[in-house]
């Protein structure tokens, strides 16, 4: 992506490696947080430790609540804790089920994300250390087409339909749902 050569490890590496190895780490955190099939867990049950609080751990991004199962919080994710900013505590009475969204090692991410990230990747280097007008032009479009491969992967796996919703019928609210007037 930005014409030099390749390196057979980031372990160690200092310079234009080093920055490769952070690139490649916060593409692939901005790319997690949106929260994919692949990484988000719907109605996840989690429980409280010994002191009434309920731990997420630092791959947590992102911690959805149905505000329909439980209208007496209003959760959020705080330091690796879910923080009820109605009682102002991280001390709840009760195990939640909640959609979680997790960010995942490397070698845990399937094929069509990795290489979504590392165009994405790429091109954030390249504008950063060349800043090449040319390579920018290739890269924008390696990543747009990137893209489209990963959002066509993850609606096919995801099997989302606009008259059927997600196949599991899980999501994020279990208020109305159009798809559900179809299974009547």
């Amino acid at each position: 992506m930005s014409g030099e050569a390749p390196v057979s490890s980031t372990v160690g590496q200092v310079g234009i490696a080093k920055q490769a190895q952070d690139a490649l780490n916060g593409a692939s955190r901005e790319v997690q947080s949106e929260g994919w099939s692949f990484n988000t867990d719907y109605e996840k049950t989690l429980t409280r430790n010994s002191s009434n609080e309920i731990e997420t751990g630092v791959t947590t991004t992102k911690v959805m609540v149905d505000p329909a199962l439980y209208p007496e919080y209003d959760i959020i994710l705080r330091n690796g804790r879910l923080y009820d900013r109605k009682t102002h505590s991280f001390t709840f009475t009760e195990d939640l089920k909640v959609d979680v969204t997790t960010i995942l090692d490397w070698l845990e991410l399937p094929e069509y994300a990795r290489r979504y990230i590392m165009v994405r990747a790429g091109r954030q280097l390249q504008e950063s250390v060349v800043g090449s007008e040319d390579y920018a032009k290739i890269n924008i479009t390696a990543e747009l087409e990137a893209r489209s491969q990963f959002l066509e992967e993850e609606t096919t796996i995801d099997e989302h339909s606009m008259l059927r919703g997600n196949t599991n019928h899980t999501g994020h609210f279990s208020t109305y749902r159009p798809s559900r007037a179809l299974r009547r």
